[in-house]
């Protein structure tokens, strides 16, 4: 009967059951400092940046912007409805542009340039989100 060389070679899974290795026993080394947990890893950096922030609070304040008067005095139900979906309306074009804009900043990495322990954290300090 004619076989190949290749079939006269034991399969990688035939060698590994001919040869067991005991748990714990195949000569591998602990892990690095690398890969274990740091819990307070974006506590530290949160508190760092808190520091920071107060080396800059001699600055004026950024004066907020009013938000657009929905409903004026003496307008009737139809005014108040045009008004009430134009405004609508543009929320859900703001709310696009925002979005996008979320995923660029998150996706360039400019949160972590910018010395915030996380995106969440610098949507939460930053734009008080």
């Amino acid at each position: 009967m004619w076989r190949s060389a290749r079939a006269s070679r034991p399969s990688r899974w035939e060698y590994l059951a001919e040869h067991p290795v005991e748990a714990g026993d195949d000569g591998g080394e602990r892990v690095g400092g690398a890969f274990r947990p740091d819990g307070d890893r974006l506590e530290r950096l949160e508190e760092r940046l808190e520091a920071e922030t107060e080396r800059w609070s001699f600055l004026d304040p950024v004066a907020p912007v009013a938000a657009p008067c929905a409903i004026e005095d003496g307008l009737s139900a139809k005014e108040i409805d045009a008004r009430l979906r134009d405004l609508a309306a543009k929320l859900g074009d703001w709310d696009r542009v925002f979005g996008y804009c979320a995923y660029v900043v998150r996706r360039s990495g400019l949160w972590r340039i910018l010395g915030f322990a996380s995106f969440s954290h610098y949507c939460d300090v930053r734009l008080g989100l």
